[in-house]
């Protein structure tokens, strides 16, 4: 279902959603910003980034990681095109990533950071079942934990 879609999709997806972050966030966005995007998410589609890997499909994409040998699955970054949204792309992404960090240590936990003004964000993890964890020193959001021992969504 999900595979690695094309580097210009994700460029574009990525850029979209950071545009979006840095206006909930009340920044203005830059050309440097964007190079930084387009940079990081080229490494990571290319596997210069260790850790990191990028899924999808012509509808959106996921960048996902682990950190720490694998105990820990990091949600970095979730963009679904606007006219697929409320149709549960997202919902399976996450469940994509998750089941595939099961597989490799079904301890492990996951965890996704969200801007605390990012209400559809939210909601959406809310109902999957994420908790808040705790916040971060910045005054924009939090991270959110998806419990080890809860079945898949």
């Amino acid at each position: 279902m999900f595979t690695k879609p094309p580097l210009e999709f994700c460029l574009t997806c990525f850029e979209k959603m950071y545009r979006y972050i840095w206006q909930l966030k009340g920044e203005a966005t830059t050309e440097e910003k964007i190079e930084h995007v387009r940079e990081f998410v080229t490494q990571v589609w290319l596997g210069e980034t260790t850790g990191y890997d990028i899924v999808g499909n012509e509808k959106g994409v996921m960048l996902y990681g682990w950190e720490d040998s694998f105990k820990v699955l990091y949600i970095s970054d979730i963009w679904i095109e606007p006219a697929y949204r409320r149709k549960g792309i997202a919902t399976a992404l996450l469940r994509y990533a998750i089941q595939k960090q099961r597989e490799i240590d079904d301890k492990a936990i996951t965890i996704l950071y969200v801007l605390d003004n990012n209400l559809p964000a939210i909601q959406l993890y809310n109902k999957l079942g994420f908790k808040k964890r705790q916040f971060r020193d910045d005054e924009f959001g939090g991270e959110m934990l998806y419990p080890r021992d809860k079945e898949l969504f």
